[in-house]
């Protein structure tokens, strides 16, 4: 690669690290700001990695899945963990992909509608019965890890004990290839009293499932569990806290969504856009490739920064930084693009308009004091630490 090209993306991001501790939002969208600037930027940690920022170059590597592969993992550092739903390309993907689609697809949210509802609603009303709270705890952390638990047929002491292994395995997944395995070993746990069951639940359906003309087997069964239950519980959550504090700032827009419901969802879509919940994730380069005059080698490592794509002025225009429900165009990729578009999206939308609606339904709302910064955890996720809100 050409020492002019090197310098100059270097010297745009000389210190990024997506596992420094407290990186907060703030911080983090200034920086994609900088690094749009040089759209092909370079950080010299974990090994070292490019950075793409702007939209297009974002949503073409994400498209791109044969040059911009998946299967030589999507974090940084390496620990030699792959996920089933994540990390693999064609043809793997596509045997194991048509397994989470019956947790998370559009039609087995479609059939489950009613019940997620009645989540939502029930919910809701506990939080508002005590005129509010941190909504974070008492909201974001409760739907959407009750919402998987339903959709997967978890037991009620395996629900109960997901979000405090995930808060943990994020703790320490830069450093412990074995991060995830107490939370894989407890799903295994229930896996193990359904084999052979006739049931239709999510979790029986993967213990009899084969995969390749074979019985899946429970390191398989474990792998996919683990990424379903986290990826389905942890970016509903950011999303969750990151849509409640933009309606609470704003009563009027509460006001118009009720006179005007057709409107929760493009207001959903914009707020996932605005603060996305998942911020990067990287691929391995499999040829050389030349981007905007920089080189880039087979076997680089590129972190794919969704969270500044949605913030791109040349996509969205120059109020790219602000969160305006009229926007036209909210064609995010916070739940990424192409064949490894994350499966699970019907399930988080579904669930963050049903929570919209039931917040409007208790009445006014408004942020109550002060707000926990919002953080990166494991160097990829982002929500908010805490968010008090009260009704009015």
């Amino acid at each position: 690669m050409g020492e002019t090209e090197v310098r100059n993306a270097a010297g745009s991001c000389p210190h990024f690290q997506h596992h420094e501790p407290g990186l907060d939002g703030e911080e983090l969208y200034g920086l994609y700001r900088e690094l749009r600037e040089h759209p092909v930027a370079r950080s010299e940690e974990s090994g070292g990695y490019w950075m793409l920022s702007r939209f297009d170059d974002v949503r073409a590597a994400l498209k791109d899945w044969e040059t911009y592969s998946s299967a030589q993992g999507c974090f940084l550092p390496d620990l030699g963990f792959r996920s089933l739903g994540l990390e693999l390309d064609p043809p793997e993907h596509g045997v194991y992909r048509r397994l989470y689609v019956a947790i998370g697809g559009r039609p087995v949210v479609e059939e489950n509608e009613d019940k997620l509802a009645g989540l939502a609603a029930r919910v809701v009303d506990e939080f508002a019965a005590r005129g509010g709270g941190d909504a974070v705890e008492q909201i974001s952390e409760v739907l959407p890890v009750e919402g998987i638990a339903l959709m997967a047929g978890l037991s009620a002491s395996t629900a109960g004990v997901v979000r405090a292994m995930t808060v943990e395995a994020w703790k320490r997944m830069s450093t412990d290839p074995d991060a995830l395995t107490p939370l894989t070993q407890v799903l295994l746990d229930e896996v193990a009293s359904r084999r052979g069951q006739a049931s239709s639940d999510f979790v029986t359906t993967l213990a009899n499932a084969e995969v390749f003309d074979r019985p899946i087997t429970d390191e398989e069964v474990g792998n996919i569990l683990v990424s379903a239950i986290i990826a389905g519980h942890e970016t509903t959550m950011n999303a969750s806290a990151n849509l409640m504090l933009e309606l609470a700032r704003d009563r009027e827009l509460q006001g118009r969504l009720r006179e005007e419901p057709e409107l929760i969802s493009h207001v959903v879509e914009e707020s996932l856009r605005h603060r996305a919940p998942v911020h990067l994730f990287f691929r391995t380069l499999t040829k050389d490739v030349t981007l905007h005059g920089t080189e880039m080698r087979a076997s680089d490592k590129v972190a794919i920064l969704y969270a500044s794509a949605n913030r791109d002025p040349d996509r969205f225009g120059p109020d790219s930084d602000e969160f305006v429900p009229e926007r036209e165009d909210v064609s995010h990729v916070s739940f990424g693009w192409g064949i490894h578009r994350c499966v699970g999206a019907p399930l988080a939308q579904a669930e963050l308009r049903m929570l919209v609606k039931e917040l409007l339904a208790a009445g006014d709302f408004e942020v109550a004091g002060e707000i926990g910064p919002a953080v990166l955890e494991g160097g990829h996720h982002m929500g908010f630490k805490s968010l008090p809100l009260r009704f009015v």
